[in-house]
Parts: C-alpha cells; structure tokens; sequence
C-alpha cells in the first residue's frame, strides 16, 4: 500500500468515526437530535462537536470553542476548557419526557389538561380556567358586537373559503430554566459563577437551589402555579382551545378515546415559539398527535444551563394537514446570543408558497441592548428577504408577490425612548420588504393592548413586545383578544388562569393571490 492509499484509508477511517458519533442509538430517524445541533451548530459557530451522550440523562451536551470572532481555539497545555465567555454549551433532551409515557392520543392529551386544571384549582380558592378570548374583526365594529368574517358576532367564526385561510401563532412560552423554583431538582450541575486560575468554570456539586421562580415570588403557590411538571399542560391548554367558540374554549373531557370527538383540534395552522427549552421532551411528541410537525434552534449559551437547564430555543410548528416543509434555516444572530429560524412552507390547499421567520431577540431594557435588537432586526429581515428571493426565482414570480410572516418576541415596544427601535427598523422600512402589524402596536392609539404583565419582585411591567407581521401579500382578517384589564389576576402574569408571563397573540391570515 503506497502513502496515498494509506491517507485515503486514514480520512476513511476518519469519516466513519465521525459519523459512528452521530449514529448514536439516541440519534435515531424519529428524533435526530445530535445531527440536528451539529448542522446548525457547523452553520453557526463554523466549528461545534458533539462532546458527549449520556444515556442515563437523556441529553446531548454541544461545546463550542470559540473567540469572539469566530475562530477556532484548541486548548493548550492539557487545558479541557476555556474561558466561559468563549464556551458555547447547548443541552436538548434525547427522548420524551417520562410523563409522555403510555400517552399516543390527542384525546389523553386532552383528558391530562382538564386533571391538571383540576389540580390547580384546588389551591389558594381561586379559579384556575384560563381567560377568555375570541376572535375579534381587523375590518368591523358594530355597537360593541365582534362581527366574524362572514357577519356572524360575538366572536363565532364560520371559515368560508378556507382554501385561502389560515391562522397563526406567536407565543413565548417562559421557559422551565427561568421560572423553576429553588427546590427543584435540575438535570444538570448548577454552573458556578467561580473560575479558577486558569479561567476554567467550576461546577457546584449539586442538582438544587438553582433559580428561584425567576423572580415571580410575589404569585400565590409559586410552587404550584410554576411547577412546570404543570404548567407544561396548561401551555399545552393555551395552544389547543376552541378559541372559534368562546363558550367552549376549555376543551371537554374525551370520553373512552373518541377520536371524532377532537376533529379540528391543533386550531392554529402555524405556531412560533421562544423560550422552549422542552421541545424534545414534551412540546414536538405531544403536539405530534394533534398533527404537527416543527423545527427547533436552541441558544447557543442559554442562561438556563447556568443554573442546571436545557437549553431554550425557539420553535416553529405547522399543521401537516395545512402546510408541507419546503426548507428552512436556522441561525444565531451576529449579534448577541439569540436564534431564528426562516422557513418556507407550502400552503397545501392553494399550493402557494410562504415564508415564515421565528425569532426571539435580546432582552434587557437599555440603549445598548436597543442598538443590538435593531441590528437582529436588520439580519433577520435581509434572511427573509434573501429567502423570499430564491422563492420568487423558483416559483416565476416578483419577489413583492411572496407572502411573509415574521412572528416573535422581540423585546422592544414601538417607541422606547432610545431612539430608532428594532420594531420601527422591522415596519419603517423604505425598500422591500414592508412589513404590517396584525395588531395595532402603537401605545399612544392601543390603549388596553399588551402582550406582557408581569411582576417581579416589587417592580411591576406593562408592555407590547410579541409581535406578529406581515407583507402585502396577507390580509389578516382577525386578532385573538386580549384579555381584559379586570379579568386578570392582581398578581398580573403568570398565574393560576395563566402559565406564562407573555400572552400568546394570533391571527387569521387571508392569502390575496389566487384569488
């Protein structure tokens, strides 16, 4: 064998190591998990290995060794680590979460929510069924009646024409890893904020004492109301109400698993969602029997693995009756920490092809942190806009003639008082695309509107920061409700009648082509 045939024989022997890391059993067809974070983390970080799979805790862990600037570092001097600010961490689940088991209906799913609604009920005397809400007109008032697309009120829609229809969904869901309480147990060591000399982080010895109730200590039953071994069921609650037929939003009990019983269930046709950091476990395999399908992409450095967490991420779900993957990315922003997703899908009845983008941008009120959500905003939108042009290429059509949607948490109001936002970047734009807001954002003509309430500690928050948008292409017809200022609970959100902090918005879409 000549050194040629040798090299060849080495990079052979190579190739199939790495790809006998990726074919771990916990890797297999239904729920590819390690080769999923290694395409996105080589497209992201341009160097991420999948370190280690550990069986017993279900969990793929993904470091990343990187500088500021993108280029690779290799430990020296018998280092195993780096810095923290350099250290990307990524931790999903590898299989369903134990309280899945024995579940294969929607209507157990079903049957679950209404036990756990029942169970919250029981503390602190107060009522535990979420707010109510209906869909309300973009185009007709009448004497305070919500006329519904075809004239009907009081929120009643009967769909006409639904091959031109759909509904979506924006929702940040508050993730297990920033609301857990200090007792809890974590699947992870709690990272220490510690680093010894050589800049290594330590890790406390121990699985408790890791958050507590992200700062929502003012709730009743805290330990109740986000215990997420509930909470994950009214999550669930919220997305899969009758929110057509107000009167019967809470869904009834399936009686001996009639499966007619839950036609029409998995109401909205697209669903975004942020700070998921369940979706291996619980979110893709219960939604999965309601008939949908999704993507994920988790931070790169999510502050829940700091205190023991997997990683959060967003989501992006679509109803395989409705819509069919065409392709989709998923990236980290140049800046900043956060992820997207852009997505093209083909909207099956009228076999039209649409783009959807999922962010969740940076957090934290402050004129920097405005200057980096403005700066996502801009990359998001050229991906989009980028995205839509190999669509329009395909496709024979103008670039102006694809639909779009971008739906997320963007964490910044219309007006912030930093100067130009990441919201005006995103619906003040000159060139194409231009982009409309489902709701009416503007604080100084909205008044009631709000997307986030919550109290931490003393300090009480009022805001519109989930937003839904969309091109000229889509005419949205509906808005689901927001919940009256009356009706909410004193302690505001999250709480018994709602697990999370963020309200979940949506709206009904009418595609004008094809007309």
């Amino acid at each position: 064998m000549d050194q040629s045939d040798s090299t060849s024989e080495e990079q052979k022997q190579q190739q199939n190591s790495k790809q006998s890391s990726l074919d771990n059993p916990l890797c297999d067809d239904g729920h590819i998990y390690c080769h999923s974070i290694d395409n996105f983390g080589c497209e992201a970080y341009e160097s991420v290995t999948v370190t280690q799979v550990q069986d017993e805790d279900y969990f793929c862990d993904v470091n990343s060794l990187l500088t500021n600037n993108g280029a690779t570092i290799k430990p020296t001097n018998g280092e195993d680590s780096l810095l923290r600010s350099v250290t990307k961490r990524i931790r999903l689940q590898a299989r369903p979460d134990a309280c899945l088991a024995g579940i294969d209906s929607a209507a157990q799913i079903l049957n679950k929510i209404e036990q756990i609604r029942d169970t919250q009920s029981m503390y602190g005397k107060r009522p535990s069924d979420l707010y109510a809400r209906q869909w309300e007109s973009t185009e007709q008032e009448t004497s305070g009646e919500i006329p519904s697309a075809n004239g009907d009120v009081n929120g009643e829609v009967k769909h006409q024409n639904t091959s031109l229809s759909f509904s979506v969904m924006q929702f940040n869901t508050l993730a297990e890893g920033l609301s857990a309480g200090p007792s809890v147990q974590t699947p992870f060591p709690i990272m220490s904020d510690d680093s010894n000399s050589k800049g290594n982080t330590r890790q406390k010895d121990i699985t408790r004492g890791g958050n507590n109730f992200g700062g929502f200590t003012k709730l009743p039953n805290p330990e109740v109301t986000l215990d997420f071994a509930l909470r994950r069921w009214r999550l669930l609650e919220v997305i899969l109400s009758n929110y057509d037929h107000p009167q019967e939003q809470q869904q009834p009990v399936i009686v001996n698993g009639d499966s007619s019983a839950i036609d029409g269930i998995g109401r909205f046709d697209l669903m975004a969602m942020e700070e998921v950091d369940r979706y291996h476990g619980f979110f893709e395999p219960a939604l999965k029997l309601f008939g949908y399908s999704g993507l994920f992409v988790p931070k790169p450095s999510s502050p829940g693995t700091k205190l023991g967490w997997y990683s959060d991420g967003c989501a992006l779900f679509w109803k395989e009756s409705c819509f069919k993957l065409l392709s989709e990315e998923r990236k980290r922003f140049n800046d900043g920490t956060q992820v997207y997703i852009v997505a093209t899908l083909q909207h099956i009845p009228s076999a039209q092809t649409i783009v959807v983008a999922v962010a969740h941008l940076k957090a934290q009120n402050s004129d920097v942190n405005e200057k980096i959500r403005t700066k996502q905003a801009d990359q998001l939108v050229a991906s989009v806009h980028e995205v839509t042009t190999e669509v329009a290429a395909v496709n024979d059509v103008l670039v102006d003639d694809v639909p779009i949607i971008i739906l997320g948490d963007l964490n910044s109001e219309l007006s912030t008082g930093f100067g130009k936002t990441c919201v005006r970047s995103i619906l003040n734009r000159n060139e194409q695309p231009k982009f409309w807001s489902a709701y009416p954002i503007d604080p100084m003509k909205t008044y009631g509107m709000y997307s986030t309430w919550k109290t931490r500690g003393e300090k009480t928050v009022r805001r519109i920061i989930d937003y839904i948008f969309h091109n000229k292409e889509l005419h949205c017809t509906h808005v689901l409700s927001i919940p009256k200022e009356t009706d909410v609970e004193p302690e505001r959100l999250p709480g018994f009648r709602y697990p999370s902090d963020h309200l979940m918005i949506g709206a009904k879409y009418h595609l004008n082509r094809n007309e």
